[in-house]
């Protein structure tokens, strides 16, 4: 399961880090690019 650190400095800007789809959206369960399930993380 990729982890996506949520960094307030840098607005609202995610990328998968599996694949790198950088159009992921706050709140999205799974990449739309390789299906990964997405756990999200506030840092």
């Amino acid at each position: 399961m990729a982890e996506i650190k949520i960094e307030q400095e840098h607005g609202p800007f995610y990328e998968c880090p599996k694949c790198g789809n950088e159009e992921i959206e706050l709140g999205q369960d799974y990449c739309q690019i390789c299906g990964d399930p997405i756990c999200w993380k506030e840092d």
